[in-house]
């Protein structure tokens, strides 16, 4: 297979998440092994990246620790960072953990390290394009940080979101959606897509009901949300 190139055929792309999903035709017969999926990795586990190099674009291997899950990086919270860097062509391919199932695709960050997908996520996204021919997710207009107890400290809000509006500002803690306890990031995530599968199926509109926590006043209140759904892929003919 060395030195041939297909002709494929991209069937979207989503800049939100950074993946792409390309159809490519073949008429050449080969065995392909559907790898094993795993959970996204957690904090501290050890994962292989499996990546090319600058100019040769030979395969290489990067091993490395996940050292932190979180970071508010334009409103994407759904990363997690592992301490090894990758060339900036070498993104795009499998984190495996040490069982060998697939856990995620990394990508090229800044500062040393490198960032990573969970396949959850992934697989969620292609599994709303091939249902609705586009990825929905709901639009909070805010970043957060796993709180110590459980919900979220909100990092950044968005001025021109209905969080701001409603008064939820930077340093508040979500305690609870709809009197639930979220997910921790970056597993908050795959909720947020599995809101947009749902809103897809049944085109409701989201109405949220938070618990907000004003640490500073030591006030809580709580808050109808109404939340707007964005489309976050594009096809190849938008």
């Amino acid at each position: 297979m060395k030195d041939i190139v297909f002709e494929g055929e991209l069937l979207f792309f989503s800049e939100h998440y950074r993946i792409a999903l390309i159809e490519i035709p073949l008429d050449v017969q080969f065995h392909v092994e559907i790898p094993a999926f795993g959970s996204y990795p957690k904090y501290g586990d050890k994962v292989f990246t499996l990546a090319r190099e600058h100019e040769e674009l030979s395969v290489m291997v990067r091993r490395g620790t996940v050292s932190r899950l979180q970071e508010c990086y334009e409103f994407r919270h759904h990363f997690l960072y592992v301490d090894y860097e990758l060339p900036k062509c070498g993104g795009g391919g499998p984190v495996v953990d040490r069982n060998g199932d697939v856990v995620g695709m990394s990508f090229h960050h800044t500062d040393g390290c490198s960032a990573i997908l969970s396949i959850s996520t992934a697989l969620l996204c292609i599994e709303t394009w091939k249902k609705f021919g586009c990825i929905a997710r709901p639009s909070l207009g805010m970043c957060f940080k796993n709180a110590e107890c459980g919900g979220f400290i909100v990092e950044k809000v968005s001025t021109d979101s209905t969080a701001w509006k409603l008064g939820i500002r930077k340093g508040n803690e979500i305690v609870s959606f709809d009197g639930k306890c979220p997910t921790p990031l970056p597993g908050f995530e795959d909720f947020l897509l599995s809101c947009g599968l749902e809103h897809l199926r049944s085109m409701d509109t989201e109405v949220w009901e938070l618990e907000v926590h004003d640490r500073g006043a030591d006030v809580k209140r709580k808050i109808t949300l109404h939340v707007s759904l964005s489309v976050v892929s594009k096809g190849w003919t938008d």
